[in-house]
């Protein structure tokens, strides 16, 4: 009977012993949750959990504003170097459900049939979120509630920056309801984000009419304190100006969001021209592309900047096929004058007339002058390699005078055609004007190199914009539109990685701006159906 009960007698088995290495690997796999809550289990375990190798790429996602504060006041104390930071879905209840008196009115302004109430009649107060009022309200309300928050985060973010400053490479701040406007992250950003690689902050909802970079100047001041950047991704306030900034400071940027956003000085929505779009493709650098319901992307403009290629495409190929000077200049009111370098480098490469012949006259036309075109690049690029010794010692060669006695060969390869350097892209429609058929069919003439392409949109985008339109004729176009792509795709890649490439999302939610625009349309449509009843006074 005492050896049966000996096993239940026993002292609690207590922790393995093994290396630290394998701790540290098993508590690799845990959220930052979670090892908190472990490193109370012992000493031993709480020794390894505060090594700083465990907090080099940080997650702190869905998470309550007073959690996320500890979080990153613990991380502090760890003093880690952070590669990458990335803080989503993070709330706070206080602000979710805080709101404030917006102004008192009496209750005959809602009542008339009560006007004739005495003085002392009751008055009503109106209520507003408290993120709906402008910064500087907002800030004396949250003064007035006594909610310091902000301020905590903003210690305990700028101590992990400064902590972290030559380490980190990637931040993220995504779909979090904090009103980070409030703290002082654009000075965390600016002060210690010189290294900074990537950069993503979007969908964080700081008011009713601001979820990003709100202030061209703010972006202006990112670009000139991060020159590292990469990856600057979000719906920020990109204007024209702004954009050459971005293609001027940031030489190895490869991934950018293009999308509208709210101007407080003129109070209306603002966005990127079509020049400024362009000019961004001339570039010739830009990888992974967002174009988010902006208007310059319609039918006639893609039409129009597809004619722009065609033309850049034939006036390069003259000019490498007539041997011209690779410096000569373009006439200064040529339509392509601001391109002169992509055709110096073209007319510099020389290529042989039979290597540029244009495939025509089959359904794979396209994709076949792409592909005769980048072998022609290439084969360029080689045989000027090959040549770059006679180049050299030619000292007295045309090719010298280019730019302080370089040899040929280092500038010999030409420029891509604009668009041709994208390799995945992303296309909203919401509010501006949708793509049909031709313009879906000039984009990706425009960008022929395409590896994925995401489209979302919805019917009240054309049911806005064309007036009669019915859900029948609009799933016939979404049936032209997926083949069309899928053919094309399939031509350049494969039937098997054509569906994997393009992702359409023809049917998704109303967006809040929709609703507030079918409203009004239905209050106008209201009050004209109301007024033409009405008999004409005489």
């Amino acid at each position: 009977m005492d050896a049966d009960l000996a096993p239940l007698r026993a002292k609690p088995t207590s922790i393995p012993v093994m290396p630290e290495n394998i701790w540290l690997a098993i508590f690799d796999h845990l959220s930052l949750k979670d090892l908190f809550k472990v490193s109370g289990t012992c000493r031993a375990w709480r020794r390894i959990i505060a090594d700083p190798s465990l907090y080099t790429d940080l997650v702190l996602d869905q998470m309550e504003f007073n959690t996320l504060i500890q979080c990153l006041q613990q991380l502090c104390r760890l003093a880690p170097r952070i590669r990458s930071l990335r803080i989503a879905h993070c709330y706070s209840n206080f602000i979710s459900t805080t709101t404030v008196p917006l102004q008192t009115v009496p209750l005959s302004h809602h009542c008339p049939q009560q006007q004739q109430q005495p003085a002392g009649m009751m008055m009503h107060t109106l209520y507003t979120h408290i993120t709906s009022f402008t910064l500087p309200r907002r800030r004396e309300e949250y003064r007035k509630l006594g909610f310091t928050l902000h301020q905590d985060f903003s210690t305990a973010l700028v101590a992990l920056m400064e902590q972290s400053q030559d380490s980190i490479l990637r931040l993220e701040i995504q779909n979090n309801f904090l009103d980070l406007e409030m703290t002082e992250l654009i000075f965390c950003i600016v002060r210690y984000g010189r290294n900074l690689k990537s950069l993503l902050y979007d969908a964080n909802r700081e008011n009713t009419n601001s979820y990003s970079f709100v202030a061209p100047e703010v972006v202006s001041a990112i670009i000139a304190a991060c020159p590292s950047i990469q990856s600057f991704r979000g719906q920020h306030a990109i204007s024209d100006t702004v954009l050459r900034q971005m293609m001027t400071g940031w030489e190895d940027l490869t991934s950018v969001t293009l999308a509208p956003y709210q101007s407080p000085s003129t109070m209306g929505t603002k966005e990127i021209s079509l020049e400024g779009f362009w000019s961004l493709l001339v570039g010739g650098k830009i990888e992974t592309l967002e174009l988010l319901d902006l208007e310059c992307i319609s039918n006639e403009n893609m039409r129009d900047m597809m004619q722009r290629v065609k033309q850049l495409e034939s006036l390069s190929l003259s000019l490498a096929m007539s041997g011209d000077h690779p410096m000569s200049p373009l006439a200064p009111n040529h339509p392509f004058a601001h391109l002169a370098s992509h055709f110096a480098a073209a007319a510099a490469a020389q290529p042989q007339p039979s290597a540029w012949t244009i495939t025509g006259g089959s359904k794979n036309g396209d994709s076949e002058r792409q592909h005769d075109n980048h072998q022609e690049c290439s084969s360029n690029s080689d045989i000027n390699n090959g040549n770059g010794n006679n180049n050299s010692n030619n000292s007295t060669g045309s090719h010298n005078s280019n730019g302080g006695g370089n040899s040929g060969s280092s500038n010999s390869s030409p420029r891509p055609l604009p668009g041709a350097s994208v390799r995945h892209l992303t296309v909203t429609k919401y509010t501006s004007s949708p793509l049909t058929l031709p313009g879906f069919s000039a984009l990706l003439k425009l960008f022929p190199n395409l590896r994925s392409m995401r489209f979302t949109t919805n019917f009240f985008t054309y049911d806005h914009q064309f007036h009669g339109l019915t859900p029948g004729i609009f799933e016939q176009e979404i049936g032209l539109v997926n083949r069309m792509v899928l053919a094309e795709m399939a031509d350049r890649w494969s039937p098997e990685q054509a569906a994997s490439c393009w992702i359409a999302e023809w049917h998704a939610a109303m967006t809040e701006e929709q609703r507030l625009r079918a409203g009004v349309m239905q209050s106008s449509l209201l009050a004209a159906s109301s007024g033409s009843s009405l008999p004409i006074p005489r």
